[in-house]
């Protein structure tokens, strides 16, 4: 792969989440990342496609993105353009997203430590 490592990971500011041996953290645009913790195996990958839903928050910051959360085997990420979405934590699928911020705001998500908060399965900010 000419030295290029195969994850990328730029603009991160976290630690990686882990959970029954799987590692769980974000790179940059808000993608998430599960990686087998022994092995270092690659799990799964999720593109929020910031880029296709909403490409003018792409020009916002530094698409830094600062972790998950994990509840009841799901992960949570709040996403650059202002989703919050919650991904089976075992196939990396999208469950449900909503939008937190306002339309057409110049405001972003950066991650974890503005939200989300997770208690008994209840997302709080």
């Amino acid at each position: 792969m000419n030295g290029r490592p195969s994850l990328l990971i730029a603009c991160t500011a976290l630690l990686p989440l882990a959970v029954d041996g799987v590692l769980y953290f974000t790179g940059s645009r808000s993608t998430v990342y599960a990686v087998d913790g022994g092995s270092g195996r690659l799990i799964w990958k999720y593109d929020p496609e910031i880029w296709k839903l909403n490409p003018a928050k792409l020009g916002h910051g530094l698409n830094v993105n600062r972790g998950v959360a994990y509840d009841q085997g799901k992960v949570f990420v709040g996403v650059l353009d202002g989703r919050l979405v919650a991904l089976e934590a075992k196939t990396g699928v999208a469950v449900w997203s909503v939008q937190t911020l306002p339309p057409n705001t110049i405001h972003t998500i950066t991650g974890a430590l503005q939200f989300p908060c997770l208690h008994r399965g209840n997302v709080h900010r």
